[in-house]
């Protein structure tokens, strides 16, 4: 990430599904939070996911490059 980051001159947006490593992404220099949400699966999805949730934890993180 670093090194393509530092070539450019536009930020970067990280979307990650289930953030299970977020402390570590939130480590990251340049590395932001721009929103956090509990995306509520249909109940047609619910029925159909095979880990029995009813959400999908979502961030959404912005590297900009110093």
């Amino acid at each position: 990430l670093g090194e393509i980051a530092r070539e450019r001159t536009h930020p970067m947006d990280l979307i990650y599904v289930h953030p299970e490593f977020d402390s570590l992404v939130r480590q990251v220099p340049g590395m932001r939070v721009v929103a956090e949400a509990d995306i509520p699966f249909t109940e047609e999805d619910a029925g159909a996911d095979v880990f029995g949730v009813s959400s999908d934890r979502c961030a959404n993180y912005r590297f900009v490059s110093s």
